[in-house]
């Protein structure tokens, strides 16, 4: 009878911690893969069928000027990682289907940066003024 208790003991005990230590790598797992950073950039570009300028301003707003509807705009965004391990980045936007990103996700070592391009072509858009924003996520990889 002692023998049938001491083993039920030890089972349960062993079950016990093999299912803290999956629970703790669980956590750990997903804590590593946590999100260290948000940027919201806003971006606007105005349509027009009569000519084509820079805007610039000091505010934070990323602007493509004025441009015609059959004219593209670049601007550029470089990202650093300036964290001892390595990063994954994610850039998405809310804009219109002829606004693109380059490389829409990527991984960075520590020191390492990258040049993204940010454009729009709105090849026979509406004229017209359009705002969108542009959004970078930085994950610990």
């Amino acid at each position: 009878m002692v023998n049938i208790n001491l083993k039920k003991i030890l089972y349960y005990s062993f079950t016990i911690i093999v299912l803290v230590l999956i629970i703790i790598n669980v956590f750990l797992y997903f804590d590593n893969k946590k999100v260290l950073e948000v940027y919201n950039v806003n971006a606007d570009v105005n349509i027009t069928n009569n000519k084509t300028a820079f805007k610039l301003t000091n505010d934070s707003t990323l602007h493509f000027g004025s441009i015609k509807n059959t004219f593209s705009s670049n601007r550029f965004i470089k990202i650093k990682n300036t964290y001892p391990f390595d990063i994954k980045v994610f850039l998405t936007h809310n804009g219109k289907s002829w606004v693109y990103i380059d490389n829409s996700s990527f991984l960075l070592k520590p020191n390492e940066s990258k040049t993204i391009t940010l454009t729009v072509n709105p090849y026979n858009e509406t004229l017209g003024f359009y705002e969108w924003n542009f959004t970078v996520l930085i994950k610990k990889n």
